[in-house]
């Protein structure tokens, strides 16, 4: 039918021929589409005339036990049917992924069904990107948009990624400033991503797995993982997702400040940001096959070293500032706000409502907070602007009778409805 569909619009007399014989009085004003359906949906109509046949025939009936074998049959038929159909509407499907790839991929694999497809925010070294995933029942493909068309309508892609369904594995993921977010996981490239919705990432999430999980029962192969594993129990054995350079303000390992000098490194082990003398060394990594340069806790986590020794460096560039991660999971609120530094003077800190207390840092995975604020006993207003000081919209502060106020401003006023909400909750000790 779609084809007939395509061949009308593309040809202006194969669409007259088509609509001289619509109008033809045994045609009873009905399309050719409809007589085109006629037969597949005959099939159905029969299942259903006996189905009520029987439920109305005696038990006794003469031509009841002929009913009931004619019933079996056309079920039979029936279901073979709708096999056949949902195997050609598959296939199509597969062949329009394969002709919207630029690139000479071949996509169209014997027993390959096109499970999910879709945009996602793919997480880079120095910003955001949207990517393009086809997930297939044995494979999962990633790719980027050559054209701004969607997909089915002109949209053409160029494959980066070919994954196996066989060794992929989930994790939530915390990524800032973008929620939804989670990190597919192979043994030769690992990505973060995220989606657009709460409930895009949990399609894509239960997708992948189940995915995962038919292939290891039909192909009786182990699975690398299931996501319910820690990641630093894999260390080494599969790609790490790199953090954003942006993400991190100071080294991961021993909170050292970057600077002109001091230099930005990814650990290939584990993706995070560190500096040169916390990632000094090298170490061999099973996904790469050789030796590569990777943190001082990697290095200590594969010889099978205590790594002690590492964690005492940390926080000596930021004394008496209390070490917690910009971005954890026990945080009850966390993202950016515009804390008032001085006159007319406003500086944006990434920060995080945790254990009572208000913590700020200069960016989400800063391991070490420039400053913290304890909450209970403190008071928390919405103010107008030139009000207390303020030159801002959306601005509130946290104000103590002997310890003093801050200001902050939010983006928007949604966004600074729900920190007061949080700092109020906190304030009270909930």
């Amino acid at each position: 039918v779609k084809t007939v569909s395509d061949m009308a619009k593309a040809d202006k007399k194969f669409k007259a021929v088509i609509m001289n014989f619509e109008r033809q009085p045994k045609c009873k004003l009905l399309g050719i589409s409809h007589y085109m359906l006629t037969p597949v949906q005959r099939i159905p109509r029969y299942n259903l005339l006996l189905r009520e046949y029987l439920k109305w025939a005696p038990a006794d009936y003469p031509d009841r036990p002929a009913a009931e074998r004619s019933l079996e049959e056309i079920s039979v038929a029936a279901d073979k049917a709708d096999h056949q159909i949902m195997e050609l509407e598959n296939f199509n499907k597969v062949m329009m992924v394969q002709l919207s790839v630029v690139d000479k991929t071949d996509l169209v694999q014997p027993g390959a069904i096109l499970v999910r497809h879709g945009p996602l925010m793919k997480q880079s070294r120095k910003s955001f990107q949207q990517r393009y995933f086809f997930l297939f029942n044995n494979l999962l493909v990633h790719a980027n948009p050559v054209t701004n068309q969607p997909f089915g309508e002109g949209g053409q892609y160029r494959t980066r990624d070919r994954l196996p369904i066989a060794e992929l594995w989930i994790t939530e993921t915390l990524v800032a400033p973008l929620p939804h977010a989670f990190t597919i996981n192979s043994r030769s490239r690992s990505v973060c991503v995220a989606a657009s919705s709460a409930e895009e990432k949990a399609g894509w999430i239960q997708d992948v797995r189940s995915c995962a999980e038919k292939w290891k029962q039909t192909q009786s192969t182990r699975i690398k993982g299931d996501g319910s594993d820690t990641a630093d129990g894999r260390l080494g054995t599969a790609a790490p997702v790199w953090l954003h350079d942006s993400s991190a303000s100071m080294c991961m390992i021993c909170a050292q400040a970057f600077s002109t000098f001091r230099r930005r490194h990814h650990c290939r082990c584990c993706g995070k940001v560190c500096c040169s003398n916390c990632s000094s060394r090298e170490a061999f990594l099973d996904y790469s096959g050789k030796k590569d340069r990777v943190c001082d806790k990697c290095f200590y986590h594969l010889s099978g070293k205590d790594d002690s020794e590492v964690d005492k460096r940390k926080g000596k560039s930021v004394p008496g500032v209390r070490e917690v991660k910009g971005y954890d999971a026990d945080s009850v609120a966390t993202g950016y706000l515009h804390l008032k530094t001085g006159p007319l003077r406003w500086k944006r800190y990434w920060f995080q409502v945790r254990d009572l207390a208000l913590f700020w840092y200069r960016a989400p995975e800063d391991v070490v907070a420039l400053g913290n604020k304890p909450l209970p006993g403190h008071s928390v207003e919405r103010i107008k602007k030139g009000s207390h000081g303020t030159d801002k919209e959306n601005s509130f502060r946290i104000f103590h009778k002997n310890i003093g106020t801050i200001l902050l401003s939010a983006d928007n006023e949604e966004e600074r409805d729900r920190w007061v909400s949080v700092l109020t909750s906190a304030i009270m000790g909930d």
